[in-house]
Order: C-alpha cells, then sequence, then structure tokens
C-alpha cells in the first residue's frame, strides 16, 4: 500500500497520509506563521519595553535594547542560513530573508531613539550602518545574488541615510529645517540611481521560470520596503525635530519625476517650478539649483539634446549666486559669475548654433549693472549684439528658401 506524494510549487514531495497531514505540512512548513507571529512578538516586545524606558528616563536600556534587536537580526540570517544553504528548504528562508529586510532598516526606530537619548548616539549610528552593512552582504551570501553595482551602492547609501540622519539632525542645533531638506534630497538622489540606471539581480542557483519570477518580486518588494522606510524615518524626524514639511520638501519631488519625462516642455516647466517653489526657503535654493542643473546636464547627454544643457549652466549660475544666500533683500549677482555664464552659454550657442542660448545670455547680461550709468551701457551692448547675431543668422540661412522652393 503506498502513499500519495504531494509535489509543492517548488519541486520539493512529501508522503502523505491524509487531508489532515497535508493542512499541517502547507501551514507549518510551506508556510510558517511561527516566523511571523516571532517577529510580531518582537516588535510587540520592543515597542512596550521602549515606552517603559521612556517613562524612567532610562537611557542605558534603550543601548541594550538596540543590541537586543540586533542579536535577533542575526538569529534571523542564521537560521535563513541554515535553510537555504544546509537543509535546502528555500520557501521558509525565503520568508525569513524578507523578515530581515524589514529589520534592516531599521522598522524599529532605535537608532532615532539612541541618538537622541544619549551622549554615545554617534558612535552607535557608526556601528549600526556598519552592522546593517554587514548584514545586508550577507543576505547577498545567503541567497547566493548576485546584485548590480548601483543597486548595491544606493541600497548602502540609503543604510548610511538612516543611520546617519539622526546624528546631522541633532548636530544642526537650529537649522533643522535646512538639513531636513537636505536628506530629502539625499533620498531622492538614491531612488534616482535606482531607477535611472537598469538594475539586476541574478542567483547563481539555476533557478527555473517560477524561481525568476520569486525573485523578481522579492527584488521589487525589497526596493519599495527601502523607500517606504527612509520616508518612515524623515517623517519621524520631522516629528522628534520639530520640523515643519514645507513646499521644499516637494521640490525633490518635482526633479525625480523630470529625471523620467520623456518630454521637454515638462522638463523645463519641472525644473523650473522647482527652483521657484525653493524660493520660499532661501536657504534650500542652491542645492536646489545644483540638483535641478545635474538633472538637465543627465537628460542632455542621454537625449543628445543641447538646448538642455542651456539649464545646466544657468542652473549652476543660480546655484552659485546663492550660495549661503540669506534672501531677496541682499541679491547681488557677482558680476565674475554672471561673466562665466555668459561666456558659457555664448559658446554653446556658437558651438552648437542655437540662437536660445544667446538670448539667455543677453538677459544674464542685464544683471551686471548697479548704476543707472551700468545699464545704459549693457543696454547698448546688448544692442549691437543682437544686431550683430541677427545679421550672422540671416546670413547662415541666405541659401535655405531658394533651396526650399527648388526642391520637388
Amino acid at each position: 500500500m503506498s502513499a500519495d506524494v504531494h509535489v509543492s510549487g517548488d519541486g520539493e514531495g512529501l508522503a502523505q497520509e491524509g487531508p489532515e497531514h497535508d493542512l499541517m505540512y502547507r501551514w507549518f512548513v510551506q508556510y510558517n506563521p511561527l516566523y511571523f507571529f516571532s517577529t510580531l512578538c518582537v516588535l510587540g516586545g520592543v515597542f512596550l519595553i521602549s515606552n517603559g524606558l521612556e517613562r524612567v528616563a532610562a537611557h542605558g536600556g534603550t543601548i541594550v535594547l538596540a543590541f537586543v534587536v540586533q542579536a535577533y537580526e542575526i538569529f534571523l540570517l542564521i537560521g535563513a542560513a541554515l535553510l537555504f544553504r544546509v537543509a535546502g528548504e528555500r520557501r521558509p528562508a525565503v520568508i525569513i530573508g524578507g523578515l530581515e529586510l524589514f529589520f534592516l532598516f531599521d522598522w524599529v526606530f532605535q537608532s532615532e531613539a539612541v541618538s537622541t537619548l544619549t551622549a554615545g548616539g554617534l558612535i552607535f549610528g557608526m556601528l549600526w550602518v556598519s552592522l546593517a552593512v554587514l548584514k545586508l552582504m550577507a543576505l547577498t551570501w545567503i541567497f547566493r545574488l548576485r546584485v548590480s553595482f548601483n543597486l548595491m551602492l544606493a541600497a548602502v547609501l540609503m543604510l548610511v541615510g538612516i543611520g546617519a540622519g539622526p546624528q546631522l539632525l541633532t548636530l544642526a542645533g537650529q537649522d533643522h529645517q535646512t538639513v531636513h531638506v537636505l536628506l530629502t534630497w539625499y533620498g531622492a538622489a538614491m531612488v534616482a540611481l535606482v531607477c535611472g540606471f537598469s538594475v539586476r539581480v541574478v542567483s547563481s542557483e539555476g533557478l527555473d521560470d517560477w524561481g525568476q519570477c520569486v525573485l523578481r518580486r522579492a527584488t521589487r518588494t525589497a526596493l519599495a520596503v527601502g523607500g517606504a522606510m527612509y520616508v518612515a524615518h524623515l517623517a519621524a524626524w520631522a516629528s522628534i525635530f520639530g520640523v515643519s514639511v514645507s513646499w521644499a520638501h516637494l521640490v525633490p519631488v518635482l526633479v525625480g519625476v523630470a529625471l523620467f519625462s520623456r518630454q521637454e516642455r515638462w522638463l523645463w516647466a519641472q525644473g523650473v517650478t522647482a527652483v521657484g517653489l525653493s524660493m520660499l526657503q532661501p536657504e534650500a535654493v542652491w542645492f536646489t539649483s545644483t540638483g535641478v542643473a545635474t538633472l538637465f546636464l543627465i537628460k542632455g547627454f542621454s537625449t543628445r539634446c543641447p538646448r538642455l544643457f542651456i539649464g545646466t549652466i544657468v542652473g549652476g549660475y543660480i546655484a552659485a549666486c546663492t550660495w549661503a544666500w540669506p534672501g531677496w533683500a541682499q541679491l547681488d549677482p557677482h558680476i565674475a559669475l554672471t561673466l562665466v555664464a555668459v561666456v558659457a552659454l555664448t559658446g554653446l550657442s556658437c558651438v552648437c548654433r542655437m540662437p536660445s542660448a544667446v538670448i539667455v545670455a543677453g538677459l544674464l547680461i542685464c544683471l551686471i549693472p548697479r548704476t543707472m550709468l551700468e545699464s545704459g551701457v549693457v543696454a547698448l551692448s546688448i544692442g549691437f549684439a543682437s544686431l550683430v547675431a541677427g545679421v550672422a543668422i540671416s546670413w547662415n540661412g541666405r541659401n535655405r528658401d531658394a533651396l526650399a522652393a527648388a526642391a520637388p
């Protein structure tokens, strides 16, 4: 008398003696709820203990609790390694690896708690980042994964941002708003690093079609978890340090959306809007302009549209002029910077034959004069230059109409 054999999705077989054994196998082997129950218990315990320690102001206990969480993550990694590399149980190993991903990006917010409550927060932050990078490398080793360089770099930089964010805000003193906006830009740069270039995660296990599908889903989940956790940490930092969310926080989103825009008019509209919104917070103008200039530089090379380099030059000029800018009351463009931007735009116009670059250069020249006499000289110079430019453009296209008329 032979028993029936049940084959799971990943090719595993199990001798069955009845429906109750099939239920036990699927519930406690394929989809073992004990892993999730363990994680929920740990999260609940951390929450309860954190509140208890906060009420009695036991700062030393907060550090001990943070190391307990690190120890639990190490147990998760050991369990995944034993199941995947020794026992050959892929499904439960992947479940444990997914749980570790949530803890990897500090799901329990212990880095914020320790950095704001203890004198050794900086040391703990450095230690947390180092351990997080090692755990990330351990995950790739356990599951025999080869990850593309830009994806691994973005993940490491994201972990650095999560660990260093509360430390920077603590050291910022009264300038929390600017630092928080900078950290928002930092997160947007990580998203651009992942989405702007091709990412690749390859397994050396020789997976079948279903295994490749699971790997793709796990990769997308890991990216979503990393991004969502960074946003959650930004929200936590704003709450802890009393940072008010302003229009300047929307600017990185606009620049990120513009990075994937395929139409030039939308790119210009989003870039100009981003710089305009940053004017509401003067200290944010210079790095907003730097980000917009970088955006136009990347899109100019990727689309081979030299007109976008005008945005790069103007964005760099605004960034240089507004470094440590106190506000509109003291807007004073530097003559040397203006001349450098004008020369760059004029050179771009000559190389790429773009009259629009000359027009923008003329507008920048209008920022140089400070007296009525200087304004008159600049106006005369622009008049002569415009006449010469108009004649040169007409001369360059002198035969175009004739050729168009003679064409069949």
